[in-house]
């Protein structure tokens, strides 16, 4: 373990401060329950993004607990993966994916949908696995795949009984409860919580440390890859959202407006971190993060990065991608039409985190053209 040194990049001023201000609609987007049925954000044109903040206030000497809080084609895999080759992390990957199949499939309300998905990362923070759902079977199988510290158990080693998770509960649960409080620091990877109000009581838990890290995307490439991918996304049906990017980019807007009136609870426990620059500047992005999170940097992620952003192409499920292609994909497959819609539905988005529109088919395909702005060049 090295400790950051003093040539390493400063952390931008991102999120988490003290600006407060009145908006109109501050109600609609603090109620997680309010109607989505209303225009987008656009009055709420007074959010200084530069106006928070990010720092560090938890001892070098205490665990931290990370939820990379993301949505769906947004980079969370393969941001995850980054804390999953850290020796130093115990992590799991979409822990709460299974309570969105047991809603569709009648098992479970949809009301209790978000009390279960925090009391497990609860459990997750706090190596408490005695109440180990029977959902969890698929998700036993999925860290078999992705959890790096869990998927070199005994319980991983045999394929063949996988299945027979009634039968191996006890087992599983021993094993998840050693492995989890082997490893010094827990992160878990959500891409199914949307309104992060939600997470406010893993936040001031003074049992924890959690922190934070708000994956963005640009939502054309978010509207692109859904498409391309051309699965159902159930946890849009669960919500019974009738548009799915405008959705998407509501709730980017909803919760950094939520942070931003709530510096009390988010100080120095949050920060944002946009895909498209973790996926050209792996190693410095990672940096900021870890300093984020009052970590020393690990040598062995450090040095592993640069091999796991040179791949080629990959499924699309894969962990270790070449983001430096993947970035910019969306920009040779989109239509131009699709383009300007999704730019339409989410001006006020894009601008806050510094996307920039195309308004044309030349700079669409110009992938020479940068589409993003540094955040200190943000002005709203």
């Amino acid at each position: 373990m090295v400790r950051m040194t003093s040539l390493r990049v400063i952390i931008l001023s991102l999120l988490l401060g003290v600006t407060m201000f009145t908006c109109k609609i501050r109600e609609l987007l603090i109620n997680p329950v309010a109607n989505t049925h209303q225009a987008p954000m656009e009055m709420c044109s007074d959010i200084d993004i530069r106006s928070l903040k990010i720092g560090t206030m938890a001892s070098k000497n205490n665990s931290v607990h990370v939820i990379i809080f993301a949505s769906k084609r947004t980079g969370s895999s393969f941001v995850g993966e980054l804390f999953n080759q850290n020796k130093e992390f115990f992590y799991m990957f979409e822990p709460i994916e299974v309570y969105t199949h047991a809603v569709m499939e009648g098992r479970l309300s949809n009301y209790l949908f978000d009390s279960k998905s925090i009391d497990t990362l609860h459990s997750i923070f706090t190596c408490d696995f005695h109440e180990l759902p029977e959902e969890w079977q698929l998700n036993v199988q999925t860290n078999c795949n992705f959890g790096k510290a869990f998927s070199v158990t005994e319980v991983c080693k045999d394929r063949r009984t996988t299945n027979k998770f009634t039968k191996r509960k006890r087992q599983i649960r021993k094993t998840l409860t050693e492995v989890c409080k082997s490893r010094r620091h827990i992160a878990v990877k959500i891409i199914r919580i949307y309104d992060i109000n939600l997470l406010r009581s893993l936040l001031v838990d003074s049992k924890l440390n959690v922190k934070i890290v708000h994956l963005v995307r640009d939502p054309r490439a978010v509207f692109n890859s859904r498409n391309t991918l051309n699965m159902i996304n159930k946890d849009f049906i669960r919500r019974g959202s009738e548009d799915e990017i405008l959705q998407y980019c509501r709730d980017l807007e909803k919760n950094v407006l939520v942070v931003q009136n709530s510096p009390d609870v988010f100080r120095y426990r949050y920060t944002i971190l946009r895909y498209e620059d973790v996926a050209k500047y792996t190693i410095q992005e990672m940096q900021k993060v870890y300093k984020f999170l009052d970590l020393n940097e690990d040598d062995d992620i450090v040095s592993g990065l640069s091999g796991d952003v040179s791949l080629g192409k990959s499924p699309k499920f894969s962990t270790r991608k070449n983001s430096k292609y993947v970035v910019d994909d969306w920009r040779k497959q989109i239509t131009i039409d699709d383009a300007f819609t999704v730019q339409r539905k989410c001006s006020h988005a894009m601008q806050l985190l510094g996307y920039l529109n195309v308004t044309d088919y030349d700079q669409l395909r110009d992938l020479d053209l940068e589409l993003t702005v540094n955040f200190d060049e943000i002005h709203l």
